[in-house]
């Protein structure tokens, strides 16, 4: 089954993660190293979840991960089950794949 979601970004905030994003070698000096420097949470239709993340990594990166909310003793616990490689682009789809369905996390300028 495919699960698609997507999320809005307000552009001014779009514009300076992708100048981030473009630096080739060395982390952004505005940010500690290995700082989550923006996260993005998007919630599926079946309780799965996934964070899209720009790291201040050497270069800077995207990661994505996909969660699987689990019942546990009265409290909601989430398992990584999958998570997409790293890339240099924010926006666009992120695909996650678990037990035959396919997650589409969608990032998207805001046009208000």
């Amino acid at each position: 089954m495919l699960y698609t979601r997507t999320i809005y970004v307000d552009p001014e905030e779009i514009a300076e993660l992708e100048e981030i994003l473009a630096i080739e070698s060395g982390y952004c000096k505005k940010f500690r190293k290995e700082e989550i420097i923006a996260c993005y949470n998007i919630h599926f239709a079946n309780d799965f979840e996934a964070d899209i993340e720009v790291c201040n990594d050497d270069p800077p990166c995207v990661r994505g991960t996909l969660y699987q909310a689990v019942e546990e003793e009265e409290e909601i616990v989430l398992y990584e089950v999958d998570d997409i490689p790293f890339s240099k682009s924010l926006i666009g789809e992120h695909l996650f794949e678990y037990e035959g369905n396919t997650y589409v996390a969608v990032v998207s300028r805001d046009n208000y």
